[in-house]
């Protein structure tokens, strides 16, 4: 806490800078926060948790995602004593993305640091997509957030903390506990830690990190082969479940285009496009185009693949 303390104070603006961006951000979702959907979506997390606390046990609340989800929410049902109070909690921590994105790009950038982490947090704290999934509830749940920890933890191993990278795969994992298509940043992380020049004993620690972290899958996986269908066939009912109409690869395309980039970033997104191009060789870059790669080939795969699952990325790519 000390050496917390003596950093505020030798980085008094960029202090005064986090804390500006996230009043900007938590104001833009105060706003929506009587436009919040309450129903079985943005309530299961919370009522698995209370199921726990009940019971002793909760399956996760949707079959896609796993046990992280409600185990993560747990905390809120200590604070919360009512739904008004649980969801100006989640709102408060769907806002600090913002200053986490404005810290990243202080702590990476070698130049225009105060600028750039400015445009980094407003960008973030204005962006329409991530405030609809607060008030959608179910798009996503936590998972941008999470990304946005992982993001910041491989910052951090940038600046030579190696901690950051083993504590980036553990973020990877919660974040698909709660949107299976975050896990697509999974292979961005191997593509960034191919490039990390890690020694054989920090793959292993990166490998019992992965295995650990999954425990709480592994038992929901196992759990959902034993369905009648039995094995397989029961993953193809989930998956089958949650896609939608059969698009062709352009179609999908040109809806990705035209949600997540021009209608919910706008003009930004040129930026955006020309910003990753440009950077494309910097090895948070690769990681950032490896999870697009990955969320690409994986909602093809399934047929369910849409445009708001690129806000699980909005602080990588603005970041950029």
């Amino acid at each position: 806490m000390r050496s917390l303390r003596i950093w505020v104070w030798n980085n008094l603006h960029i202090t005064l800078l986090l804390l500006l961006v996230w009043l900007i951000s938590f104001g833009a979702r105060y706003n929506h926060l009587e436009l919040v959907a309450v129903n079985s979506d943005s309530l299961s997390p919370y009522v698995a948790s209370m199921r726990f606390w009940m019971q002793g046990w909760s399956d996760p609340p949707n079959p896609e995602s796993d046990h992280w989800m409600w185990l993560t929410t747990m905390p809120w049902i200590w604070l919360s004593d009512s739904l008004y109070q649980l969801f100006l909690l989640r709102f408060f921590w769907g806002s600090l993305i913002a200053p986490i994105g404005a810290l990243c790009f202080f702590l990476l950038a070698p130049k225009n640091r105060y600028l750039g982490s400015a445009a980094v947090g407003f960008l973030l704290a204005l962006d329409k997509g991530l405030i609809d999934t607060l008030v959608s509830s179910f798009r996503g749940y936590m998972a941008p957030e999470f990304i946005a920890l992982e993001s910041l933890a491989i910052v951090l191993n940038e600046k030579g903390y190696r901690y950051g990278l083993f504590a980036s795969l553990f973020f990877c994992i919660v974040a698909a506990g709660h949107h299976p298509m975050a896990l697509a940043s999974l292979a961005g992380w191997f593509l960034y830690a191919l490039h990390a020049k890690m020694s054989l004993k920090e793959w292993g620690i990166c490998f019992a990190i992965l295995f650990l972290s999954s425990v709480f899958r592994l038992i929901w996986l196992f759990e959902i082969a034993q369905c009648d269908a039995g094995g397989l066939q029961c993953f193809e009912i989930i998956a089958m479940g949650s896609s939608e109409t059969a698009l062709t690869i352009k179609e999908m395309f040109v809806r990705i285009v035209h949600d997540r980039f021009l209608t919910e970033i706008g003009w930004v997104s040129i930026c955006v496009v020309i910003g990753v191009y440009c950077a494309r060789k910097h090895r948070i870059t690769l990681w950032l185009i490896g999870g697009i790669i990955g969320l690409f080939c994986l909602g093809v795969s399934i047929s369910t693949l849409r445009p708001y699952h690129f806000r699980i990325f909005a602080l990588p790519m603005f970041l950029a």
